[in-house]
Formats: C-alpha cells, structure tokens, sequence
C-alpha cells in the first residue's frame, strides 16, 4: 500500500492535478484503524490528454494495459469510476470530480502525514457524505466512529447542507433518509449512545 500510495502520489505531482484520498484510508484515518485494499481518490480535472496520465501511471508500476487503456480513457471522460491495479493485491479506485462534494473535496482536502509523506485526505465531514451516499454496514461502522472520534467538532450544518445538494444532483432519495439517520447517531453522541454506555 505505501508503495502505491507513493507511487500514485508521484505521478499525480508531477502533472499539478489535485486530488484527495477518500475512502477506507481517510476514514482509518479519522475514525478507527481498519484495513483495505485500495485507495479511494477524487481527482480535480483531467489533463487535456487523459492517455497521458495512464501512460505516467503505468509507468509506475499500475497495471494499465494496452487493451484496457481505451476502456479506462472512455470511462474518466464520463466521469465514472476506474479501477487500477497495482501488484497482485492492491489497487485505486479513481475518478474525476463530478459532484459538488466531490471539488469541495479536494479544496478542503487536509494534509496529514502518511507513508512518510504530506497527503491531501479528505474532512471528516466529507468523509461522512461520501458514507451517507452508499450507507453499507462498513460505511455506518466509519461514520460512528468518525462521530465518537471527532467529538463535537463536526459541522453538522455543512453535512446536512453537502448530502442535500448530493441527493439532489444524483436524485437518490435514499441520501435524505440516511442523513437523518446519522444526524440522530450526532445528537445522541453526547449520551454516550454511540459510545456504548
């Protein structure tokens, strides 16, 4: 993993694309240690010829072939998910912003030390959005602990404010029903619920 991350690191410096790593990293990060397999990462734009950061990516040691190159180009241009191996274990899951959580993402990305290196990983409010939006027992087991680590340093107003706007661009209404949820978990925090007590 600190390989990939570095090597990921590295090639996204060296074309100034700004990016934030989401996902299981950040949440281990903010909430409880947990392992994953992949990195979770939001890219602000793509350069003007997406082949060539494949080509910088390959060049790296992920495993982009020549055949899955044209798929991947096509997908990133759609803006949809594109997921990049690296060795036999591990991977990316890289997308380019679309929604607007996604670009307050990145510009609110904050920098903490992994791997040896400064890296841009997202809020732990927009760690929870991202968590509301797919709401699988993984993601509520994260956002309970990002609320018991945190404490009451949680902006619930930019929370509440993100995963509207988010419903509203994808047109899940599911988005609205887990928040409430986990505006509920928020204010029984102070109970000791979350906590166990």
């Amino acid at each position: 993993m600190e390989k990939m991350i570095h090597q990921l690191d590295t090639v996204l410096q060296s074309l100034k694309i700004r990016y934030v790593i989401i996902g299981g990293i950040a949440a281990s990060i903010l909430g409880r240690p947990r392992t994953t397999l992949d990195a979770d990462v939001v890219i602000a734009t793509l350069p003007a010829d997406p082949n060539e950061l494949l080509w910088n990516l390959k060049s790296h040691g992920f495993g982009i072939t020549e055949s899955s190159q044209p798929k991947m180009v096509l997908r990133l241009k759609r803006l949809l998910p594109v997921k990049i191996r690296f060795g036999k274990v591990f991977s990316v899951d890289l997308r380019v912003a679309s929604y607007t959580i996604d670009r307050q993402t990145v510009e609110r990305a904050i920098s903490v030390r992994l791997f040896g290196r400064k890296l841009p990983i997202a809020t732990a409010e927009d760690i929870i959005v991202f968590k509301i939006a797919r709401f699988e027992d993984m993601d509520k087991a994260d956002i309970k602990a990002i609320i018991i680590r945190s404490g009451n340093r949680l902006d619930i107003q930019y929370i509440r404010a993100s995963a509207i706007t988010l419903a509203r661009e994808t047109g899940d209404a599911s988005i609205r029903e887990n928040l409430r949820e986990v505006v509920g978990w928020m204010r029984k925090k102070e109970s000791g619920w979350l906590n166990g007590k």
